[in-house]
């Protein structure tokens, strides 16, 4: 940490602070392990005792999760190699390895691994045998069509609670970024750490990847935003041509470039001339991170519908054509909820192509027709309320820098 965020962190923890909305906060936003570690390196005397111990309980309780998880990963690795699986894994205590240097400073609740497509009902099956049980029932077509259509496998064990994802795909096929895995797999790189080395992501190839992430997941969580933050700080040879021109390709260049201006917006990470003339240029992109930033602070159980997902997962992507792949695809390819409502014999499948927007629509009409007038009303109010608000200037701006006092301390 450089002396000037040290500085702020110690200027902020004097004045007034609501530890308890402080703490809920960073819970949600995963930050809670960071927040220990620089607050009981910086200044330890200027936090509240029962603040202060309930971070050092939670930072320990991690910890020794952590390293059942990793002790469990490396299992598992061990276990598939010795079966005839490659697998990489990443997220998790990889990742927290890699960008942190210490598998304590994330929090994290499953492990994820990258394994050919070709073998993942294998690796499914062999993680049967060690007690974890898949979240889904499928038969033999309904396998077929959802290695297809999704990209993992949900298995949990009972006994130690402990998630595993397998995936052979990186996202969903509706996210419409067929990232080349391939190519994934020519240059993945060792990492070494619990005495032990694993192959994993180059920073060329992880970085697009954690950007794809959260931009899925709306970029909810700060802990996703400080990952992208860490790597590029910890990495300052990235190949940038390369990325940006991957990107290009794929389609994904706006995913790429919200995720580093996040980043730089919030975190005050440095990036080239090339990456922020590039940001410069589109204007959607600092408009997606003003929706980001607005509801970072938002209370946990104010999340997004899926209407609001869905048209941010639409703004991200930078070709029409995608855009309408994205829409074709998500509302016509069957899912488990579509094989559960009905269950077909496999000579009718098609008709789930029929029966999956029958159900969105009895699902989700009335919410939509409610949200545009919803959408109606507000226009009116704020047109009828915009000298209101202009009186009112002053005490949001004093709210806003409540919060972001709250920010300053939780991203470093």
């Amino acid at each position: 940490m450089d002396p000037g965020s040290a500085g702020w962190i110690k200027h902020l923890t004097q004045g007034p602070l609501d530890w308890g909305y402080l703490l809920r906060l960073a819970q949600h936003h995963g930050m809670m392990p960071l927040l220990y570690w620089h607050l009981s390196t910086l200044c330890p005397e200027s936090v509240p005792r029962h603040a202060l111990q309930a971070l050092q309980d939670h930072f320990h309780i991690n910890s020794r999760r952590n390293l059942l998880l990793l002790a469990e990963l490396l299992e598992i690795l061990r276990f598939f190699a010795n079966n005839g699986i490659p697998a990489i894994p990443y997220k998790g205590p990889i990742l927290a390895a890699y960008i942190y240097g210490n598998v304590s400073l994330r929090q994290f609740c499953d492990l994820d691994i990258l394994v050919p497509k070709s073998q993942a009902l294998k690796a499914r099956d062999l993680l049967i045998l060690r007690g974890y049980r898949p979240s889904i029932q499928l038969n033999l077509w309904q396998q077929a069509a959802f290695l297809d259509s999704r990209c993992e496998f949900c298995q949990a064990q009972a006994d130690t609670n402990i998630t595993v994802e397998v995936h052979w795909e990186i996202a969903p096929r509706y996210m419409v970024l067929p990232i080349d895995l391939q190519n994934l797999w020519r240059h993945l790189r060792p990492i070494s750490f619990s005495a032990m080395t694993v192959l994993g992501f180059r920073p060329e190839d992880l970085l697009p990847i954690l950007c794809l992430h959260g931009t899925i997941h709306r970029w909810e969580r700060l802990e996703w935003i400080c990952g992208i933050s860490e790597l590029v700080r910890r990495h300052p040879k990235i190949d940038w041509k390369g990325v940006l021109e991957r990107a290009e390709i794929l389609g994904g260049r706006r995913m790429l470039l919200l995720g580093l201006f996040l980043a730089s917006d919030l975190l005050g990470s440095e990036l080239p001339g090339e990456i922020l003339n590039r940001i410069d240029a589109d204007l959607v992109i600092k408009s997606l991170a003003t929706k980001v930033r607005s509801q970072l602070f938002d209370p946990p159980d104010n999340r997004p519908d899926v209407f609001a997902m869905s048209f941010f997962h639409l703004s991200a992507k930078e070709r029409l054509r995608d855009k309408i792949r994205y829409i074709f695809r998500l509302t016509t390819t069957p899912h488990a909820a579509d094989w559960a409502l009905l269950d077909l014999p496999e000579f009718l499948y098609f008709l789930y192509y029929l029966i999956r927007p029958i159900r969105l629509v009895v699902r989700y009409g009335a919410f939509l027709v409610a949200g545009l007038f919803t959408n109606i009303r507000r226009r009116d109010l704020a047109r009828q309320g915009r000298n209101q608000d202009i009186r009112d200037t002053g005490t949001r701006r004093h709210g806003d820098a409540a919060s972001m006092s709250t920010l300053e301390l939780v991203k470093h």
